[in-house]
């Protein structure tokens, strides 16, 4: 008898429109190297809390937490603004797409942050993981090339489940919430 998994792995994130997701996949190509794995295309997201284990009948009233915590946030404009290798004791460890984004990113991650389960703490950084770099092993990672200056309006952000899978995890989204029009 196979046994159910009551809880979910839940985090708050942010899902790119599809040429942001297309370009930044893209950045894989221009290098390759067994000690980086590179984030499938369709798991880049920007990630706005994490939330983790969570039992499945705390779910309902997490999802209405959400939406009365989140009422009045209003959406905002983010910009792709560079690629950086993100360096742990002085060796690398991941290689992140850099996002500038307005007040509303802030705001809207510190409520979460502020008021619902998980372990963030700390200023949120707007950013899209783009790679991990496996421990031990200190790749030769060429300069990071440019990219296009890419501009979107965040509108909406969406409670998602993260599923173990092989390679990578399996994104699914459990609930999208809409922001005011920020004018």
């Amino acid at each position: 008898m196979t046994k159910v998994k009551e809880t979910r792995r839940l985090f708050i994130a942010i899902n790119l429109p599809e040429p942001v997701r297309n370009e930044l996949a893209a950045v894989g190509s221009f290098f390759r190297n067994p000690a980086v794995r590179w984030t499938p295309a369709e798991n880049l997201h920007i990630t706005l809390h994490f939330i983790g284990e969570t039992r499945l009948d705390e779910i309902h009233q997490l999802r209405k937490k959400i939406t009365a915590v989140t009422a009045g946030a209003s959406s905002f404009e983010i910009t792709l603004d560079r690629l950086k290798v993100i360096k742990k004791h002085g060796r690398p460890v991941m290689i992140w797409a850099r996002m500038q984004a307005g007040e509303g990113f802030q705001l809207l991650a510190s409520q979460l942050q502020k008021n619902l389960p998980g372990d963030d703490t700390g200023t949120p950084v707007p950013h899209v993981t783009l790679a991990r770099i496996k421990k031990g092993i200190l790749p030769d990672i060429p300069a990071m090339p440019d990219v296009k200056q890419l501009s979107w309006h965040v509108h909406k952000f969406e409670l998602m489940n993260s599923e173990p899978g092989n390679p990578a995890p399996v994104y699914s989204i459990v609930e999208s919430y809409e922001l005011k029009f920020a004018q």
